[in-house]
Parts: structure tokens; sequence; C-alpha cells
């Protein structure tokens, strides 16, 4: 809010005015207020006065009443009041008196001299008080500055008298009681004199202090007179003043200094500051024609370094100073004079201090050389800072420079590289760049830098076509050229140095100009070569430079007459090798001989001969000296063979003749050949043997459960070798009994199933004693989907609940509160039931109640270890023990399997491992799939796949551990081997001798099988097991392996799903204890009864007919043949020998077939038939 203030300025006595002041912070005065003047009339206020009235006067009815004002601006805005709130004299004061009231004169005969008393004529007196408290006494003085004097007179209350001045406070005392107090400002130093009084003070003590005013003079000025008056003001603003004279008579004085002795310069430059002096006998304001100069003396030894203006007294150096240097750096004395008009001087020494100025570094310019392919050119930064300590950086700017440059801190180091190759010798390039030196402080300065960079003499080379071949009476003559490729990185000299000449046969002329080059020479100099002699023609030529040359050589070559044969000579025709129509072998004309001639014109000239080649029939070879000849027919080939009896073929030859110049003729010789008849040959792509097999089983079969997408979870084999199989469909799961040789029992509950109602998912298949089926799961059916239970049902041998376990129906329900999911269920030997699933084991007596000699209650917690997992798995042994393992992590951080043993009532078996723990080390990548199994011995096979993202495949790793769990020496690498099997889901079993076998599913897409190996006690792979060392199911485009078991009998009995084109179905599969299919298990096998194939003959006489025979009864079987040569052999399975073959025995059969042709030669072949026996039924 803007600030507003009303004031009230007034006497306040009968027939005064009073008078309003008003103002704000933005300038209203007072006439802009509404103003109400109001008077307090002993009862209330009152409006006295008109509205808006600036002013009001008292009236004589008002006496002893008090008085206020009020007012406002812009409606409110602005609002104050103002009150005179006194009580009126009833009467008017008077002023004070003087005596006398005439003026005094007082003449003093010099100057610098102090009068005591000056007014001590001056008498004051009031009749209306005795004290004048709020009253004041002013000494005015005419030669004070605020009259415009020179203000060089002090006055001041210290002459001789009763009363005494505190100097430290300026009270004024009467002994030792203060009356007044000398005002701050107006204290008499070239000023007025001005007191304050108190309610101490009284008229007498007043005139004490006027007698007590003593003036002092200082001045010699021209202005001689002073008026001195004495004003003394009651407390209403009365007044009676006193004035007395003073003149004051002149002497000569010296000039004197102003301002300090010292001043303060920057360093390098010569400023210093302007010296002041007065002349004390001259008037402030008027000029004081003082003239300085620099004098010696004392305080005056650096007077040499500066200069001082005369009239103005500016004190400069000569030469600008340098902080960090100089004899007397950084403080400098000069002695000053002064001199006024009247010849009077004064010296003052003054000290020059040079303050330290941060002064740019201080570098030049560079200049570097180098040659194009010379060392880099150096240069060092040579720089100072004037400022003693400062640092230095040194930047560069090299933008557009062409090469490499580099700072190391102290020098430039230049490399041209190979960017000026194209300078010539002597030429030159130059770069530039700059550089800018920085101090600490930011001051720089830039500096230039060039590099020369001279140019050298680039070797050249010359390349391109240099050579030419002229042939005498060829249409090329009468010449040759070329254009060569001269490469000098110096511009300009990339050519030739012009030259003509004659080469080094002086037989033509070569011209070279630029980077051509030509050749003319007279064909008839060139007559005199025969054929294929030939001479060079050589000459010399230049770079530009003269680093490189370059030979042009052109090769002349002759011509020669070509030789010309004669008459030839025939001697017969060939005669194929075979048969006569009796079969009588004929070994016909194989050989034949001959000679060619041939004459050449030219003298001395030898003649080669050639014309030796493969033919069709045969093999032609000519010598090459006297042009004797030999054809030998080779009747070992097709096209010899192929003739008939009687059939003839021409077969002909070019022989060449060639002289010493290589000039040729031709002529051919020629003959026909005689066929004879040749023998059939079987050929190589005939059928000749096969395979047919007994009727029987095949080792596996498929299932169908009702529903859709059918799994195989558990198996339980009985000791019969039945087995029974947990699975499930989108209808259910349900439970299977199997007879031993994999037909479904259909006499078990109802048609070989019994349907788990109300399991929403089977987890677990175990058989007790009395051949009881357990089967564990999950159930939702008391909650909806809210939460989940454990069920454990119990199944009697005909498929019906056991009312005997649980509540009657067969059935235990666990709940754990939440999502609970059961994972195995083991029958123990004496009854019991154990159930594991999330880290929690349950033992169960046979009625189905919780086994109170087990963990705590028949319940035990292990998922609290810190090296167990949840998701554990468990396994009896001989003894009752259980072992549960999972994957976990090792001692030492890394991944591992976690074995562990537990006594009969869940307390861990200390002598077992570690306290009852046992760890196997599987490294850094996650377990996929792992299974453990007990050996008839107590020992511990597992099995495990592991993740491998980085190589697709989840290789598969074994241990043994023996029965205290420590590894199995020579088993491995301590107890472990690492196989190169692919596996996604396995199973793991061990047979009677406690070797490890193991089914599993290798990771694909499209297609996939379960396969089978067996591994021996030092771990490796078993290749006399099945075939190659593998049992392989493959059912369908998928098979997926389930479980795997070993049966009483020593079977190997595995399950699993297949995926076809019809669906997904259940698989059982059965081994035999070497890895064979057991034909005494799964669907029957019609057998192959029939086994057939095709027998291929050739004849080499092209179109002769063959025509094949043979057949007839067999121990096993029929075999029959027709012409064409289709063979057929029928399996009779009634035969007494095929009875009598076992599964998996083999017997041979075989038969003859023959193949003759239309002259009567023949060929026979064996067809081999094998037999496979199969199981029969007793």
């Amino acid at each position: 809010m803007t600030n507003a203030v009303l004031g009230i300025r007034g006497r306040l006595e009968v027939g005064d005015t009073l008078t309003a002041q008003g103002m704000t912070s933005v300038g209203h005065t007072a006439a802009e207020w509404a103003l109400q003047w109001q008077a307090w009339n002993g009862t209330s206020w009152v409006n006295v006065g008109a509205v808006g009235a600036t002013s009001y006067t008292i009236l004589a009815s008002q006496v002893g009443w008090q008085f206020r004002l009020t007012g406002s601006l812009d409606g409110q805005a602005y609002s104050s009041i103002a009150t005179a709130a006194v009580t009126l004299d009833t009467k008017k004061d008077t002023a004070p008196t003087i005596a006398p009231s005439d003026l005094g004169l007082l003449f003093n005969p010099g100057e610098h001299v102090t009068y005591d008393g000056v007014l001590s004529t001056a008498n004051f007196g009031d009749a209306d008080r005795s004290n004048f408290s709020g009253g004041t006494l002013v000494i005015q003085n005419t030669n004070a500055l605020s009259r415009g004097g020179d203000g060089q007179d002090v006055l001041s209350f210290n002459g001789p008298g009763a009363l005494s001045v505190n100097a430290a406070t300026g009270d004024i005392l009467s002994g030792t009681t203060v009356i007044g107090r000398i005002d701050a400002v107006q204290n008499g130093a070239g000023t007025d004199l001005k007191v304050l009084f108190n309610a101490n003070a009284t008229l007498a003590m007043i005139n004490t202090l006027v007698d007590k005013v003593r003036f002092s003079n200082n001045d010699d000025s021209p202005e001689h007179f002073r008026m001195l008056t004495a004003v003394l003001t009651d407390p209403t603003g009365r007044s009676a003043q006193f004035a007395q004279g003073i003149e004051v008579t002149g002497l000569p004085d010296a000039p004197v200094f102003t301002g300090a002795a010292a001043f303060t310069a920057a360093e390098n430059q010569t400023a210093v500051g302007a010296v002041g002096a007065f002349d004390p006998d001259r008037e402030a304001g008027q000029p004081q024609g003082i003239q300085y100069s620099l004098a010696a003396g004392q305080g005056g030894a650096d007077n040499a370094l500066f200069q001082v203006d005369a009239a103005t007294g500016t004190l400069r150096f000569i030469s600008p100073p340098d902080f960090e240097s100089g004899a007397h750096a950084p403080a400098y004395q000069v002695r000053v004079r002064a001199t006024d008009s009247e010849g009077s001087v004064t010296d003052r020494a003054i000290t020059v201090n040079v303050t330290n100025v941060n002064e740019a570094p201080v570098s030049h310019d560079l200049l570097l050389y180098t040659d194009e392919n010379g060392a880099p050119a150096t240069a060092v930064v040579g720089s100072f800072d004037p400022d003693a300590g400062d640092t230095r950086t040194v930047t560069y700017n090299a933008a557009g420079l062409v090469g490499t440059l580099s700072f190391d801190g102290t020098r430039f180091t230049y490399d041209p590289g190979n960017q000026f190759n194209e300078l010539p010798a002597y030429a030159s390039a130059t770069q530039n760049f700059t550089f800018t030196v920085t101090d600490a402080q930011g001051l720089s300065t830039t500096q230039n830098a060039s590099v020369i960079v001279f140019g050298t003499n680039d070797p050249a080379t010359i390349s391109g076509p240099s050579t030419a071949v002229l042939r005498e009476d060829s249409a090329a003559f009468p010449g040759a050229s070329g254009v060569l490729t001269v490469t000098d990185p110096d511009t300009g000299e990339g050519k030739l140095v012009p030259a003509i000449g004659s080469g080094s046969a002086g037989a033509g002329t070569f011209i070279a100009n630029g980077a051509s080059w030509s050749y003319q020479v007279d064909n008839a100099l060139l007559q005199h070569l025969g054929a294929g002699q030939s001479v060079d023609d050589v000459f010399t030529v230049r770079s530009y430079d003269g680093t490189a040359t370059q030979q042009l050589k052109v090769t002349l070559t002759g011509v020669n007459d070509a030789p010309q044969f004669g008459p030839r000579i025939n001697v017969g025709d060939p005669v194929e090798a075979g048969n006569l129509d009796d079969g009588t072998v004929v070994p016909g004309t194989a050989v034949l001989t001959g000679r060619v001639l041939a004459t050449d014109a030219d003298d001395g000239d030898t003649l080669t001969y050639s014309g030796s080649a493969n033919g069709v029939y045969g093999q032609f070879a000519i010598d090459s000296g006297s042009g004797q000849w030999t054809y030998t027919l080779d009747n070992a080939r097709a096209a010899t063979n192929a003739l008939r009896e009687g059939q003839g073929a021409f077969e002909g030859f070019t022989v060449t003749v060639r002289d010493a110049q290589g000039a040729t003729s031709t002529t051919s010789v020629g003959w026909t050949i005689r066929g004879t008849n040749d023998v059939p040959v079987i050929g190589s792509g005939s059928t000749a043997s096969g395979v047919v097999a007994e009727p029987g089983r095949t080792g596996a079969a498929s299932f169908d459960l009702a529903g859709s997408y059918e799994q195989a979870h558990f198996v339980a084999p009985s000791a019969d070798g039945s087995f029974y199989l947990l699975g499930s469909s989108a209808q259910g799961a349900a439970l299977l009994r199997f007879n031993a040789d994999g037909s479904a029992d259909t006499a078990y509950a109802a048609g070989g199933q019994a349907a788990i109602d109300g399991m929403v998912s089977p987890r677990g298949l175990a058989l007790d004693g009395a051949g009881r089926a357990l089967v564990a799961g999950y159930t939702s059916e008391n909650y909806g989907q809210s939460q989940i239970d454990w069920a454990i049902e119990r199944r009697n041998p005909d498929g019906t609940p056991d009312a005997s376990f649980g509540g009657g129906d067969g059935r235990v329900v666990l709940d754990f509160g939440g999502y609970d999911y059961p994972t195995q269920v083991l029958a123990a030997a004496d009854g019991g039931v154990l159930v594991a699933g999330q880290g929690v084991i349950v033992r169960l007596q046979g009625d189905g109640t919780l086994d109170p000699s087990f963990g705590t209650g028949g319940i035990l917690t292990v998922a609290g270890d810190p090296v167990l997992p949840p998701d554990f798995e468990m396994r009896l042994d001989a003894q009752g023990r259980l072992l549960l393992w999972g994957g976990t992590t090792g001692d030492d951080g890394a991944g591992a399997i976690g074995v562990f043993r537990l006594l009969a009532d869940g307390s861990l078996d200390t002598d077992f491992g570690t306290q009852g723990r046992s760890l196997v080390a599987i490294g850094e990548r996650g377990v996929r799939d792992f299974d453990l199994q007990v050996a008839p011995d107590g020992s511990i096979a597992l099995a495990w796949s592991e993740f491998s993202p980085t190589l697709y495949v989840d290789p598969v790793s074994l241990a043994r551990l023996d029965a205290q769990g420590a590894p199995v020496a020579g088993f491995g690498v301590d107890g472990i081997v690492h196989t190169s099997l692919n596996a996604g889901a396995l199973s793991l079993a061990v047979d009677a001798q406690g070797a490890a076998l193991l089914a599993f599913s290798a990771p694909g897409w499209s297609t996939r099988d379960i396969d089978v190996v067996r591994f021996g006690a030092n771990g490796m792979q078993d290749t006399a097991f099945g075939t190659m060392g593998v049992a392989r199911v493959d059912r369908g485009s998928l098979d997926d392996v389930g479980t795997l078991h070993v049966t009483a009998a020593g079977g190997i009995l595995v399950t699993g799903n297949v995926t076809s084109s019809s669906g997904q179905d259940i698989e059982l599969a059965r081994f035999t204890g070497s890895g064979l299919a057991d034909d005494t298990f799964g669907a029957m096998n019609a057998g192959v009864l029939v086994a057939s194939g095709d027998l291929f003959a050739s004849d080499a006489d092209a179109g002769d007919g063959l025509s094949w025979t043979g057949g007839g009864s067999g121990t096993y079987g029929t075999f029959a043949l027709t012409p064409q040569g289709h063979w057929t052999y029928a399996l009779d399975p009634a035969s007494p020998a095929l009875q009598a073959l076992g599964s998996g025995q083999t017997a041979t059969e075989t038969f003859t077939a023959t193949v003759h042709d239309s002259f009567g030669a023949a060929a026979s072949q064996q067809v081999t038939v094998t037999v496979v026996g199969s199981w029969d039924a007793p």
C-alpha cells in the first residue's frame, strides 16, 4: 500500500493559524486531500472549519482545546490523521533581548592567531523564562563554507570561563551538569557553531558561554573581513542576535598538499594520478597558481622514472613500469614540489605502488621445412609469459591442412605422408596453420605457422604393351605400334623422352613420342628368314625424368613351305574276337600295320609324323620319325562288342606331317572292322536277394483312449509281466492294465480301463505289495477353481476303489490351503504310501491316515532346505530308505543335482554322502530333464539333459553313485559321463546286472523318435545293444518318451506318446534284454510272405535278343522266374522248417537263373533269399 502522512504546522496560541502539511510516496500535496479539521471539546471530537480547508485559526473560545486533522485520497485508498494534542498558553511569548545593540569591530594585527572573548560584549535577556530548554545558540561566520567563504576559520567555546566542553561528545558542562550539546554538523570547524540547550540551561549560563567563544584564523586570503553573528532562539522560535566584525591581516603562506601521499598504478601503463595542492593565501574556488616539479631529496630515489605536469600536477611514468622487473619494483619513490605565485615551496615524498596486471603470453611465428618423402618436420613452440609462474596452454587450428599435424605439448610435428608425391623436384607447397598460447587467466596470443614441403624426384614406372611380333609376308606389315603407361607422381612428368632411331637388329625404325611408340620395317629385308627363324629388334625408351626405362621389342618371324604326302598302302581289315554259333571262342584279327610317306621342298628340312589317336573301336599309333603306323582293335570296348556276327564298321584316322619350321600337311588312313558273336553279361542293377519273414508280434503297439490328446503319464509293471498305465485324454484320467503281451486286459474294470473321476491331472502311479494301484493327482471338486487339493486313490486288482483306504471311497484328499499339486506317489513295502509335491512329503498308513512315525505327524517339509528345490523327486531303495533329488546349486555356486537319503522316519541318513547329501556337478547350464534309479546293489544311477541355447542341442550326461553316495570309480571321470546324445525328455532304468538304460526323445519340430541306449560299467555306450547301440521306437512322425522300465523277466518296457496324421495316441514298446524288438509283445505282424526282384542282363552285340530260365521249390518256399528276368519267392507258412525258426533266427535259400542270347551264348546269376523266423505260440 502507498505510504501517506498528514502534518500540522503552527503555534497553539489563540489567534495563531494551524497549517496542514500532507504528502504521499507518489507526491500528493495537502491541497489534493479531502481534509477535515476537528477539535476536542472535552467530550468528543467535533468538526471545525470548512470541509477541505488547508488551515484553521484558533478562536478565543477554544483555549485549552486539542486539535487534529483527518484526510483521505482517492476514496480511502490513502488516509491519515494528524493531531496537535498540546495545551495552549493563555498568553503570547516574547522574544529574547540583546544589549548592546550596536555592532562591535575587532581588528586583528595578523593571521594564524587565536582570539578569545570575541563576543564578550553581548548580553542576552528573556522576560518569559528562567531556562532555555529546547532553545538554541548559533554563532554565524560569513567565512563559513555554507556562506560562501573558504571555511578556514575555526569557532569554539574553548575560551576562558566557568563552563567547559567535552571534546569527545560535544557536551557543554557547568561543573558536571550538562546544559547543552554542540551540533555534530555545525561544529565551528569551517562552519557555523550551534548549541542545543536542555532544561539545565539558564540565561546566565548562556551569556557565560557566549563570553567563551574563541576565534582561530588560518587564512591569508585577500578577504580580510568576517562578520560573526550570535543568534539566541528561545523554545518558541523567537530570537535575538548580536553581530561582531573581525578584520584579518594576511601573510604569505607556503602551498599545502592535499590528498594521500601514495598512489596505486597498474603495470604496463604510464598514468599514475594527479598531485593536489592549494595556496592558503588564495580563496577556495579561485585560481591557485601552483606550479609542480620534481625535487631532489629524501623520497626521490626514482625521480628519473617520472614526469609531472607543471600546471595540473599530473604524475606519470616516463616508460610503462613492469611489475615483475625493475630495481625498486613494485614500489617507487618520487619527490614532488609545489611552488605558489609568491615563490613559496612545499615538497612531498610520494610512494607509487605498481600493481600486477595479467599479461598475455608472448610467442612467435613458426616455419617448418620437410621433403615430400622426408622425415616429419618439427618445431618447438617458443613462448613466455611476463607474469612469473603463470601456466600456458597451446591449442592449434589446422583446418584445411594437408598432411598430419600433432602437438606433444612442446613441439609441433608435421608429417606430409604421401600427400605431396605430385610435387616435382625443386617445386614446393606451403601448408599453414595457426596456434594460440593461452595463460591461466584466459589471455592469449595467436601466431601463424607455415610448413614448406619441397618436392623430390619420384621414380617413374613404365608399363603397357612393349612387344610385337611381325611375320614375314603377313598383312601386318609394314609396322607395329603401342601405347605405354608412364606413371610418375610428379606433375607433368608422366611421359617419355621423345626419341627416334634404329633398334638392336637394325631392321626397322622406332619412334617414341608422349606415351606412344611405333615401328616400321621393309618386308623385303625379312625374306632370308626360314620357317621358325626369328630375330628381335630392341629399342630402349626413357621416362621424362630419366628414372625409368623400357625396352621395346619387335620379333620378326620367317615362314616356310609345307611338306607333301605321297601314296598310301593298305594292308587289310581287323576282325573282332568272339564266339562262333556253337559257342567256340575265336581270337579275331586285332592288329594292323602300315606306313605313310611325305616329302618337303625345303632342302635339309626334317619331317615329323603325328596322328596317334583313340578311335571308336581301337587305338591308332604312328612313329613320328618313320611314318610307320599300328592299329590295335580293342575287343573290350562296348562299340566293338556291339558288332554282331557278320556286321562291319569303318574306322579312319588323320595323319599329319610337320617340317622343322612347323608347316604341315595331312592325309587319312582307314579300314572296316568285322564283328563276331558275344556272350550276354549280367547287369549290376539286378536284384539278386530278398528277405521274407515269418508272421509274429511287432514288439510295439498303440492304444487309443477315449477322447483326444491322449498321454501316457506313468507305468507300474507287475511281477507276472502285466503292467498298469496311468494316462489321460481330453475326457479325463484313466487307469489301464495290459497283459504281458501288450494287449489290453479287458477283464480289468470296464474293458481294461478304470476312469479316475474328479482328478484333474494324474501326477503319480505305484503298485503296492498286494497288487493294488495307487494313483496321485489333484482335484478341485471341493472348491470349484478357487483351490486345488492333493488326491490319492487306491484301486483293487479288479479296478474297483479300495474301500479300506480313506473314507470308504478309496480316496484320501489332503488340503494344504491354496493350490496344491502332488508330483509323485510311492508304495512302501510295509503297505504305507508316500506322496510328494511342492516341498512336502506325506506318509500315509495302509488305511490312508497320516503316519505319525514319519516327519511331524506324517508330514515332512523339505522345501526349506537351501539346496533342495520344491520340485524334487523321490525313490525308495530295497531297505525302505527314501532318496530325494533335484536341481540345486553346489557349494562352489555352480549348478548341481542334489541327492538326499532319508531314513524311514524322515530324518537324514547321515551315513549317506556328506551328512545325508551328495552333490553331482552339472556346470553352469540349467537342467532340462533328469531321472534317478536305484540299482539292485543299492547304487544310484542319474541321468539329465542340459539347456544349451547357443548350440541348439540338449546334451545328456550320466552319473553313478555307490550305495553311500560317493562317485563310482571307473564310471567315466569322477563318476560322470558326458555324452553326445541330444535329449529333450528322458527316462532312466537299471537292469538286473546294474547296467543303466536310457530312453529319450531328441528335440525336433517335424520328426522325432524314442531311442533306448545302454551304458556299461565304465560309462561307455554298449554298441552291441540293439542296432549299432540303439533300440528305436518309430511309430509316427513324433514319438515322445514317457517311461522306461525293466520287467521282472528282463525285458525293456517303453511307453510314450505318438503323433501321426490320425492324431495322438499312447504307444507301448518292449525290447529284449539285447535291445531287439520283442516279438512276443505288441500288435501282430503279418510277416513278409513274398520276396521278388528283377534280373537284368545285356549283350554287347547290338540288337541281340535275351531270355531267362530257372525256378523250383526250396526248403521254406517256391522260386519262379519269367523270361523277362522277374523272379518271385513265396514263403510257405506251413513249412516245418519255417516253424522251427525261432525269433530273430535266419536261414537262406539259393536258386540259379540263366540268360541266353539269340546265338546260343549264355550266363548265370545266383538269387539268395533270407528267411527270418519269429516266436510261435506254444
